[in-house]
């Protein structure tokens, strides 16, 4: 939640990776207002938001029936971290924002690979398909995120264009046919697979590699309160949106997790103090018997005439 100049409050969603950032409202009157008072704000400190950057688009789940309504066409996109983000529809009916790579992004990719492979030109075939699998692994590392598959299969169709022109260029005698570069690419080329999961599965509380401290400094406790972090999940607080049941699994394993690490610090400390208790009476011995060696060695009195 949310208040900047008003006495209403009102939800807003954050996403920020470095200096780029995308800021949603609910209401069109809110994110105007926010518009200005963050141009106001960043005037003081001599900054200015990027002119074709900065835009003020209608997106979400009712934008495309209320733009039919006023006789607009279908909703804008946006472009953020490499994706064009699109609003679309299951085959349902259901709604669903859609990602696919940014057209400038392949294409700037697809000229660096053209290039690349002009200056390999005469390389052998398979260290040719070596690099170019590591540079496709790569790429499909990135950006293969659901409803994304269109954009890799044309990827890979484009990637084995080029490696089919180069290696024509090689020679005058052409022997290259599509059904050779096929298979030369099926035997090299990675398959356009999806390799991240879907939002809702990655970001769930109940996800198994779910971990809420990964790379993230140690998190402040309420002060006065229960003991909990205040930066963890609670039901309808600081604006998250947890339903009862994910926050009461969350917390029974937060305080499982807790009572196993004082658990094993106990043992630990206990292991300690036995290894302690056994190195003193190890000691003890040692010292009493250099103590009746040294007696021995030195023949006093009554031991030595005995």
């Amino acid at each position: 939640m949310a208040d900047v100049g008003s006495a209403r409050p009102f939800l807003l969603i954050i996403v920020r990776y470095a200096d780029d950032f995308i800021i949603g409202f609910q209401h069109e009157v809110d994110a105007r207002r926010f518009l200005d008072e963050m141009r106001e704000r960043l005037t003081k400190f001599a900054l200015t938001l990027h002119p074709e950057k900065t835009r003020l688009i209608e997106f979400g789940r009712f934008a495309a029936e209320r733009r039919k309504r006023r006789g607009l066409g279908k909703p804008e996109t946006f472009s953020f971290l490499g994706f064009t983000f699109i609003r679309g529809e299951t085959q349902t009916g259901k709604f669903q924002i859609k990602r696919k790579t940014r057209r400038d992004r392949m294409r700037a990719k697809l000229k660096m690979i053209k290039e690349e492979m002009w200056r390999r030109m005469h390389h052998p075939i398979p260290d040719q398909g070596k690099w170019l699998r590591r540079v496709v692994q790569g790429y499909f590392n990135y950006y293969a995120v659901p409803t994304n598959a269109q954009a890799l299969v044309a990827f890979r169709h484009h990637v084995t264009d080029l490696w089919r022109r180069t290696l024509r260029r090689r020679s005058q005698k052409d022997a290259f046919t599509w059904a050779r570069m096929t298979k030369l690419a099926d035997d090299w080329l990675p398959k356009p697979t999806i390799l991240h999961p879907w939002p809702s599965a990655r970001f769930a509380v109940t996800h198994p590699r779910w971990k809420p401290y990964a790379g993230k400094p140690s998190v402040r406790l309420c002060a006065g309160g229960a003991g909990y972090p205040a930066s963890l999940p609670r039901q309808g607080g600081n604006g998250f949106r947890f339903s009862a049941r994910q926050c009461s699994q969350f917390w029974s394993w937060y305080e499982h997790s807790t009572a196993v690490c004082a658990m094993r610090n106990l043992v630990i400390h206990e292991q300690r103090g036995l290894q302690i208790d056994q190195q003193e009476k190890s000691t003890q011995a040692a010292n009493k018997s250099v103590e009746v060696g040294d007696r021995a060695g030195h023949g006093f009195g009554p031991i030595a005439q005995s």
